[in-house]
């Protein structure tokens, strides 16, 4: 039965310790997907290596030169060491599988309107269901007659001023069956996870990968798209956050498509994103340098990933530090950072052209 997933481990450990895997991850359901695995087997942490991706940063602007989309880029076919599992049903038809599911002892993650469950901090009063995208997803562990068992990452989605915890917990929150389930009727979906172990050279192939497409899009001129935008990738994308930050600078109010929340918002994200990306290519390229699956590496790169890293994090403080100030505009007060992270991008870039592998096919 599902109830006994209530007394795991999950983002803490017995002594309330934090699990170092989510000063890593970034992408929720991968998030879930450890969650899940941690309990199973002690082959999660390579979970990780399916997060080692394209370094690039990318801006789509329209015809009146404002911001569209921007966010990092991604390798699309690339290889993974796990499947999500997805079902037919949805909305309220989906209720009965989701019930279905964990009574089969299956924790389950749930793609739902978290602009409704109070206890989300994308909770918002009086919500338009009219303009949902489904985005983020979490875990539900356990229902009873009453009350739905749910697993929520507590650092970054977590309202604590409506959060009903289990026993205590800082997780694991407890959320009335009915109330829920009239949510799940406007909007639900439910997805299992399976596990795929036997890659052995995935770390190798996803790090080479990561390094061949972040040298790529780091060089990409700006593209013209059939909407008429203009994307700019890697170099051309940094240098136009300078340029926009000199001119009269970025309304950080300003919404982004396809996201909830406005730039202020979402740039330190993607910021944070930027620099998880950097520590985690450290990772795998220091990972397979004890395999001796990589030769080669300048040990500069190591520390130019570092300074990059710390460069996005400075970056993503000050438009925090400047919130607080009241200034939301993404101005000359940001180009003095971006010429430094443009410097260091272009070392970095310099070096990972030339890292070499050993015996890797892809």
């Amino acid at each position: 039965m599902s109830k006994e997933l209530l007394e795991k481990e999950y983002y803490f450990d017995k002594e309330g310790k934090k699990d170092m895997f989510y000063d890593m991850s970034y992408y929720c359901l991968l998030t879930c997907a450890y969650e899940i695995a941690k309990n199973q087997t002690n082959r999660a942490d390579e979970l990780i290596y399916s997060l080692i991706d394209d370094l690039s940063l990318f801006i789509i602007l329209n015809e009146k030169n404002k911001i569209k989309e921007i966010f990092t880029n991604s390798i699309e076919e690339m290889q993974y060491n796990y499947i999500v599992n997805d079902y037919k049903e949805e909305n309220e038809a989906a209720i009965p599988l989701l019930q279905s599911l964990l009574d089969s002892g299956e924790a389950v993650i749930v793609h739902t309107i978290t602009e409704l469950l109070d206890f989300s901090i994308n909770y918002t009063l009086g919500y338009n269901i009219e303009e949902f995208e489904p985005g983020h997803v979490f875990l539900i562990l356990h229902y009873d007659e009453e009350n739905y068992y749910y697993l929520e990452d507590p650092f970054a989605q977590i309202n604590y001023d409506y959060f009903i915890p289990y026993k205590g917990r800082k997780d694991i929150g407890v959320m009335a069956k009915d109330k829920m389930n009239e949510i799940f009727k406007h909007y639900l979906r439910c997805h299992t996870i399976s596990f795929n172990w036997d890659q052995e050279d995935l770390l190798q192939t996803r790090v080479k990968a990561t390094i061949e497409e972040s040298i790529k899009s780091y060089s990409k001129p700006e593209e013209t798209l059939e909407t008429g935008n203009v994307q700019y990738t890697g170099r051309a994308a940094i240098c136009k956050l300078m340029e926009l930050s000199e001119g009269e600078g970025i309304d950080l109010n300003a919404g982004v498509e396809g996201e909830s929340v406005n730039l202020l918002g979402f740039l330190p994200w993607l910021f944070s994103i930027l620099d998880k990306k950097r520590r985690l290519l450290a990772l795998g390229l220091q990972l397979l340098v004890k395999q001796e699956k990589v030769m080669g590496v300048d040990e500069r790169l190591f520390e130019a990933l570092k300074k990059s890293e710390k460069l996005w994090v400075k970056c993503k403080n000050l438009i925090e530090k400047n919130k607080i100030r009241g200034k939301e505009r993404f101005d000359s007060t940001y180009s003095s950072i971006l010429k430094e992270i443009l410097e260091v991008e272009d070392v970095l870039n310099e070096l990972l052209e030339n890292t070499e592998f050993i015996g890797c096919s892809n």
